[in-house]
């Protein structure tokens, strides 16, 4: 993958080293990472600039619960509001405070939905 402005980054964190190698050998600029060789307090230079992160673990949450309870410590990036405006904003509910809804298309006929 070529970089450039509106290249996204992304981390990938897998158990798999099938995973990790393919990407690698790929040639798209992914970061790259084991979990169960990461410590979860060492995580904020691997998120920092990544645009997207993609876990996969092996055995299920398990495996790295200490490091998955520290991603979603992390601030969810800002998204643009036409990128928000193709979600269900029921489903956005799971994953964002009222304030981070406010203005919102089609936030306040959800509320009168439910």
């Amino acid at each position: 993958m070529a970089s450039g402005p509106s290249d996204s980054t992304v981390l990938l964190l897998s158990t798999s080293d099938t995973d990790l190698l393919a990407a690698k050998a790929s040639g798209a600029d992914y970061r790259l990472a084991n979990p169960v060789r990461v410590d979860p307090a060492d995580l904020a230079p691997l998120l920092d600039g990544s645009d997207v992160v993609v876990v996969r673990l092996l055995g299920g949450e398990q495996v790295w619960r200490e490091g998955l309870a520290a991603l979603r410590r992390q601030p969810l990036p800002a998204m643009r509001p036409d990128q928000l405006a193709l979600f269900d904003v029921s489903e956005l509910k799971k994953y964002m405070t009222d304030e981070e809804l406010v203005g919102l298309p089609d936030a306040a006929t959800a509320e009168e939905k439910h």
